[in-house]
């Protein structure tokens, strides 16, 4: 039986594809398929996929036409087949012992819905480390609640997924949209019957310049904020269908993607943001921040009657 199916999709990676792949064929636990899945990649790539494949029968390829990385990653969990599933970027790396760690806990907690490991940012010879909190065997609202202050809660690469809860759950990707993390992470994790968060590092995050999460140019910072509304709908829209959910999870929920929109302002220059603000308005997200303390409820007064000047104090 394959315990782990990683994933890794694959975009125009020639230079880094080999490092990626390579991380995976080290690793000291062997019960795993790697999914290679070229996404209409029109460099060398898929070359190096099959030469790979030529030597390791755990390799199994997979090409298509390019339509992004959301819809290239459901196509992916359709065609895995272990009991879990995890991604690799194309231009990152695993650490070796991330599957035994895994496995490990799994062990410990059998059919655990997810299993949050920590991830290593690299940026040319600077590397930085942002740990969660760690938790074994949390319901998905306790984990939820621990997780949000976290930067890289919604990184999908930072999961280990049961397929099961991920295919009876009904969950995908919004295909064709970026911050598709933001669009599901959150659901998956607040439904989940259970999760956990090791203290393994267990993934290389590099930033490389000009990338789709780095480059900045007036279009597609556009096209992320047009995203980001629409997958705030999206999930305000499941949250509130929500019948096991406690009120508080839900209040803490809609409150979570309410301010993930409002930090977009300070990304964004002087006639973008009031254009973002006008939609923020518009969808009176104001109504779905918390005011449990004093300091919450001017916030929310601030953002509701002067948003310019609540950017200015709170958004940097």
């Amino acid at each position: 039986m394959i315990k782990f199916s990683v994933i890794i999709t694959i975009y125009n990676s020639e230079k880094f594809l080999k490092r990626a792949i390579e991380s995976v064929l080290k690793q000291d636990y062997t019960a795993f398929e790697l999914l290679l899945v070229n996404d209409g990649s029109t460099d060398s790539s898929s070359a190096i996929m099959e030469e790979y494949a030529k030597k390791e029968e755990r390799i199994k390829l997979f090409n298509k036409k390019n339509t992004g990385i959301a819809d290239t990653r459901n196509f992916a969990i359709s065609k895995c087949r272990g009991e879990y599933f995890l991604f690799l970027d194309d231009d990152d790396t695993l650490n070796d012992s991330l599957l035994t760690h895994l496995d490990e806990e799994i062990k410990k907690f059998p059919a655990i819905d997810l299993v949050k490991y920590q991830i290593q940012k690299i940026v040319g010879d600077d590397v930085s480390l942002e740990k969660t909190n760690l938790f074994s065997h949390l319901s998905g609202e306790d984990a939820f609640s621990k997780l949000i202050s976290n930067s890289l809660f919604v990184t999908p690469v930072s999961y280990a997924y049961r397929r099961e809860y991920f295919i009876n759950g009904k969950f995908s990707y919004a295909s064709g949209r970026v911050h598709e993390d933001f669009g599901l992470t959150p659901l998956l994790v607040i439904k989940a019957k259970n999760v956990s968060a090791i203290s393994y590092v267990g993934y290389n995050y590099f930033v490389r310049e000009n990338s789709i999460m780095t480059t900045n140019s007036l279009d597609k910072l556009q096209k992320k904020n047009d995203d980001m509304l629409a997958h705030y709908d999206y999930l305000l829209a499941c949250i509130s269908k929500e019948k096991i959910l406690t009120k508080t999870s839900i209040r803490l929920f809609k409150s979570y993607i309410s301010n993930a929109l409002i930090s977009r302002c300070s990304l964004l220059s002087k006639d973008m943001l009031e254009d973002y603000i006008t939609k923020l308005k518009q969808k009176r997200i104001y109504q779905n921040l918390l005011v449990d303390t004093l300091p919450r409820r001017m916030k929310k007064f601030l953002f509701r009657f002067f948003p310019m000047f609540y950017v200015k104090l709170f958004c940097k």
